[in-house]
Formats: structure tokens, C-alpha cells, sequence
């Protein structure tokens, strides 16, 4: 998981508590999975927080991207400020276990 310490304290600062998580298919010589969460700025705008690329799409490789999501944050101990959106994933069921676990407080929609 890549997730950049500067864009993380602008998400903190100054963009709005949103973070929407999505996976899309790579295709092409290299497969795999890209995650991404992404934030809204001020203007409505897309901000990148983190992405990653595993080799496929399970519970497994969810949580190790939720949990690096949430230390970067430093949304462990406090996450009611947050709200987390995503699609309906072929694993939504298990997404939405590791979301409530990791991000006890935070409001899930899925």
C-alpha cells in the first residue's frame, strides 16, 4: 500500500471526513487488483489517500489495506468522524466485517 504522509495530513486539514474505497480489474500484461481510497476536497474534487496492488481481490488482501488505511489516518482510537463508502464488491460482506472492526465508530455505507 502506498499512501503519501503529506497528502494524508491535507486530507486531515482540509478535506471533508469522506473516503470512498473502490478495486478495479487491471488488465492487460501486468493483473491484478488496484485499490484506492480516495477523499473529497473542498471543492468537490477527487483526492487520492492511498492506493495499492494485490494480485486478486479477497478478505485478505482487503484488511491489509483497510488497516494501513487506518494507521496512516491515526483512525484507530477515533474514527466517528469519518464516513467510508464503497461499491458492492464481490466481497462485500467480509468488506464490511474488517470496515466495522477497524473503524468502529465511522459511518459504513456499502
Amino acid at each position: 500500500m502506498i499512501c503519501v504522509g503529506s497528502a494524508v495530513s491535507a486530507f486531515k486539514e482540509h478535506c471533508r471526513p469522506l473516503i470512498g474505497i473502490d478495486v478495479r480489474f487491471l488488465k492487460g500484461p501486468y493483473k491484478g487488483v488496484l485499490m484506492t481510497a480516495m477523499g473529497l476536497d473542498g471543492n468537490n474534487g477527487q483526492f487520492p489517500l492511498a492506493y495499492g496492488v494485490a494480485p486478486c481481490e479477497n478478505e485478505e488482501e482487503w484488511s491489509f489495506f483497510i488497516h494501513g488505511l487506518a494507521v496512516a489516518l491515526e483512525a484507530r482510537e477515533d474514527s466517528s468522524k469519518y464516513t467510508i463508502i464503497s461499491d458492492r464488491h464481490k466481497v462485500t460482506h467480509q468488506l464490511l466485517n474488517i470496515l466495522q472492526s477497524v473503524y468502529m465508530f465511522a459511518v459504513h455505507v456499502c
